[in-house]
């Protein structure tokens, strides 16, 4: 999938760097702050400063070129660059950060305050892009969310086959713990599907592998080694699966840029009940995201104008159909 660098990658990676090394020299040379690093710079009265030598649209157009090349296809684009993108087909809300100073401080700490790249870091870099940490997807997260599991599963009997679906599982680790959490109740039959808006997060589901995070890839070859899921590229809005679904998930979204439109989500609400199997719930967990408290809200409310009954609280929501 990501073979040797190809002759075009190497010259739009000559290309990137040639002209951002020389920016970064004007900067040294003017504009720059002796003895502070770029990423050590935060101070929001700096942006300005560091915008005029610096400016962030033209090193987000500088990697989306960069990227197109290498990446194997242009939708593959992590979704910061496709939102600065005037002809991408993306989310409606702009993601992106304000300046190049905001774009650093969600990176791991050895992107931050660089502009050039070796090609052995193109694809660490990437994959950061695609699976900020602000997105937090691991284990653990949602506690109070796989106790509610549990006690679902506990209603069934473990020799019936369970199908667990994963909206926005990011990079997976927290769809293999639920999928864990089913095999450690003895359903040996369950089998899990996850789906994320980004090509790059699926591709490292899929492969086990976190380039720019080698601590939680560790995860994949010991907690969850084993542990196997199908893993998909798709929008919680409108998607169509040809299974039914025993347990649909979806962590963090409501309220948020995925899920804070009503048309998004009744559409998402539409496509969770095409695809929920007899008996089957929807689960939301929102505890990270206590400011899409109205957003979540609004969920409910419209769930339960359109045949929904719920349980639980914002924070731990059980979906369940009239």
């Amino acid at each position: 999938m990501f073979p040797e660098l190809t002759e075009r990658v190497q010259l739009e990676l000559q290309r990137h760097n040639t002209d951002w090394a020389a920016r970064w020299n004007l900067w040294c040379r003017y504009g720059g702050i002796p003895g502070c690093g770029l990423g050590q710079i935060v101070d929001p009265p700096l942006r300005g400063w560091v915008e005029t030598f610096l400016p962030w649209r033209e090193f987000a157009s500088s990697l989306r070129r960069l990227g197109r090349a290498f990446l194997p296809d242009p939708e593959w684009l992590p979704l910061i660059l496709q939102s600065e993108d005037p002809d991408a087909h993306c989310i409606k809300q702009n993601i992106s950060p304000l300046s190049l100073l905001e774009f650093w401080q969600g990176l791991p700490k050895n992107f931050r305050g660089k502009l050039c790249f070796p090609p052995e870091e193109l694809l660490p870099f990437f994959c950061a892009l695609a699976d900020p940490s602000r997105y937090g997807t691991a284990p653990e997260r949602y506690p109070e969310q796989i106790h509610t599991f549990q006690r679902l599963l506990n209603s069934r009997t473990p020799t019936q086959p369970i199908h667990l679906l994963d909206l926005g599982c990011g990079v997976a680790l927290g769809s293999l713990e639920l999928l864990e959490t089913a095999r450690a109740c003895g359903f040996n039959n369950a089998w899990l599907t996850g789906m994320t808006a980004q090509p790059l997060e699926a591709w490292m589901a899929t492969q086990r592998k976190l380039p720019h995070d080698p601590p939680r890839e560790k995860l994949f070859q010991t907690r969850f080694a084993g542990l196997q899921g199908t893993f998909l590229t798709g929008q919680v809005q409108k998607f169509h699966l040809p299974e039914k679904y025993n347990f649909i998930f979806c962590n963090g979204l409501a309220g948020g840029r995925f899920l804070q439109y009503d048309a998004d989500i009744l559409a998402f609400l539409d496509c969770c009940w095409q695809h929920l199997a007899p008996c089957g719930y929807v689960l939301l967990a929102n505890h990270f995201h206590e400011g899409c408290c109205r957003g979540v809200d609004r969920l409910l409310k419209l769930a339960q104008l359109n045949g929904w009954q719920k349980e639980g609280t914002w924070q731990n929501l059980l979906l369940i159909q009239s």
